[in-house]
Formats: C-alpha cells, structure tokens, sequence
C-alpha cells in the first residue's frame, strides 16, 4: 500500500535563473520549503522528513486528546474494571 505523504518534490527555476529541486510541504497550516541542488539530495531529505513527520504529527494529536480530556473533566473513556483508573 502506497503510504500518503504531504512532501513533495518539484523542479524550480530561482529568480536567479538557476534551477533546483524544491521540497515543499504544508502541514497544519505551517509550510515547509527546502531547495537542493540535485533530486537525490531532496530524496533524501523527503526520507529524513517522512520518518519523522508521523511522530510530531502523533504527538500533536495526543496533546489535543490530552486537553480535550481535561476540558471535558473526565477521561473520554472509561475503563470496564472499577478498580482501574480511566
């Protein structure tokens, strides 16, 4: 199964007239940008990020749990087992 990604590698020319690779990704409003001077360097890059991408991106999902929970002013689920918390 192909994995989905936000990262995106694409040819483009700077002002300067000079042509590189760019690696471009918007994830939760904040853009990220990075240019290369070969398609193997930013390969390489877009691997670096995509091994990390889904941690920060997990982590940011369980903060919001997180606070969710304690807004809420109980656990969002209960256990079945009384003894336990949560």
């Amino acid at each position: 199964m192909k994995q989905v990604t936000p990262f995106v590698i694409s040819e483009f020319t700077n002002p300067s007239g000079k042509i590189v690779f760019q690696l471009y990704a918007r994830i939760d409003g904040q853009r990220f940008r990075k240019n290369f001077q070969t398609r193997a360097e930013a390969e390489a890059e877009r691997q670096v990020q995509e091994v990390s991408w889904p941690h920060s991106h997990f982590a940011r999902s369980a903060a919001f749990l997180h606070s969710a929970q304690h807004s809420l002013g109980h656990p969002l689920r209960s256990s079945p087992n009384p003894d336990l918390p949560g």
